[in-house]
């Protein structure tokens, strides 16, 4: 079976995998948003919350070793998701139900469990998921079909987002958990409807070629996989190394942010939700732009500029957090940087990856979830120690976030090893940063044809040129 799309085709798989993006969406802003504030109520310490954000990613990224195992079961790349991710959405139940079974204190590790299974079932079908979601897409412009998806579904996350939070502040004020289970059995829903409209989109192979991959990939052994797509490819091992080191200084404290709103700034559910919208405004403001940037420039500038800024997301915590206003702005200007650095590192992977991207994705979800986990315990170490030493754990939280913006430049520095910066690349990063996605034309930007887009940077771009250049030959002159 030779695959090959046409124009309508891509259309039309491109509008289901935005519906699809949508319920998974309402089913991952509803639900995982409010996990954290849900374990918080059932009395979840710091360690308990740093382990629900990092260890069941970690724990079951290594089962995407035996994707190719899995594969040979199904007829197609298409039906192992959609059957993986049915089976994920009706796990959302007894998580739902864990708390009318069991006391609190094994409540909240038997919620880790299940949301562990749940993780599972989507990690170990993601290597899967990216390689057939590649050959359904022009990978030039993947950066602006990833752009254009993730629009519309962060803007979409932000209407179930603020419903719930005031459902929880005013309908379940009598008993919140009622209102905490109906919300997750919601999340099964809306993952269930997601698989649907998977279902829909093209198959990109037959069982005679799935059979015919998974021979050839089992003929090699793992530690050879590994010294073949790892260690050789210089390029890739430098990337890697290079999420290593941005995952962990991501996670150092990123996991504790929301605990230390919750449980020290004392926020109301709707406080702590108009804070998170935050967040997702910022991400759809700037998304159009960052993936319009990387199809250009390359992912790997995007990740160049993101990492710069990274660390500053957490100045306004660490020292103002007695303002609210200053807290909203903080996070806005976070969801840009986060928003342009998952685009980034989505991008270098569809773009950079010739051949073989399940094996290759399999190795970058171990080290990423591994490095979530390494940071996020390493956080929860220093969150311990400090707490020690200054008798207060909200001292410790502020001087872990005092850490984690010098630890994260080390993540910039490296990525200067990924692509090395020349002299214009300095003239590139102004403009980016200062000109067009930050400081005005955001919205502007976002609504502009790919063709306009092209034309407003190279000409922009050319007019900061020559005003470098003049004043080069005014000062020579003098």
């Amino acid at each position: 079976m030779i695959f090959k799309q046409s124009k309508n085709q891509i259309k039309r798989d491109f509008s289901f995998s935005v519906k699809d993006g949508i319920f998974w969406v309402l089913m991952n802003s509803i639900a995982i948003i409010f996990l954290v504030p849900y374990l918080v109520s059932l009395g979840a310490n710091s360690f308990q919350i740093g382990l629900l954000n990092s260890f069941p990613l970690f724990i079951t990224s290594f089962l995407v070793l035996i994707s190719y195992k899995l594969l040979k079961i199904f007829k197609s790349k298409k039906h192992a998701v959609v059957i993986f991710l049915t089976l994920q959405a009706l796990m959302w139940i007894p998580l739902a139900m864990a708390y009318f079974f069991f006391p609190n204190s094994i409540t909240i590790w038997i919620i880790i469990l299940i949301y562990t299974i749940i993780t599972a079932l989507g990690t170990i079908i993601h290597p899967i998921y990216m390689d057939w979601i590649r050959k359904l897409f022009p990978t030039k412009q993947m950066g602006s079909y990833i752009a254009k998806k993730n629009i519309i579904l962060e803007f979409v996350s932000i209407f179930p987002i603020f419903l719930i939070g005031y459902i929880l502040d005013v309908i379940f004020k009598s008993n919140t958990f009622i209102g905490y289970s109906i919300i997750f059995v919601f999340a099964g829903i809306f993952r269930y409807f997601s698989t649907r409209f998977l279902n829909k989109m093209s198959e990109t192979e037959d069982k005679e070629a799935i059979l015919k991959l998974v021979k050839e990939k089992e003929k090699i052994p793992l530690l050879k996989s590994f010294k073949d797509e790892v260690i050789k490819d210089k390029s890739f091992l430098k990337f890697l190394i290079f999420i290593i080191l941005s995952y962990i200084g991501i996670h150092l404290a990123t996991s504790y942010v929301s605990y230390f709103v919750l449980n020290f700034l004392n926020y109301s559910s709707t406080q702590y939700v108009l804070w998170k919208i935050s967040f997702i405004l910022g991400t759809v403001l700037s998304l159009s732009y960052w993936g319009y940037i990387s199809d250009k420039y390359s992912p790997v500038k995007v990740l160049q500029i993101s990492t710069l800024f990274m660390p500053l997301f957490l100045i306004i915590p660490a020292f103002f957090y007695s303002s609210y206003s200053l807290m909203i702005f903080s996070i806005f200007v976070g969801g840009v940087i986060f928003g342009a650095f998952n685009l980034g590192v989505l991008d270098y992977l569809f773009k950079n990856i010739k051949r073989d991207l399940i094996g290759h994705s399999s190795y970058f979800l171990i080290i990423q979830a591994s490095s979530i986990f390494i940071g996020t315990l390493l956080g929860s170490g220093i969150i311990y120690l400090a707490t020690k030493f200054y008798s207060s754990e909200f001292k410790a939280l502020i001087f872990l976030f005092v850490f984690t913006i010098f630890f994260r430049y080390i993540a910039f520095f490296y990525s200067l090893k990924l692509k090395k910066l020349e002299r214009r690349d300095l003239r590139f990063f102004k403009y980016v940063i200062f000109q067009r996605p930050v400081l005005y034309g955001l919205l502007q930007f976002t609504h502009l044809s790919h063709e306009e887009k092209k034309l407003l940077l190279d000409l922009k771009l050319k007019s900061e040129f020559k005003k470098i250049k003049s004043k080069l030959f005014n000062q020579k002159k003098q």
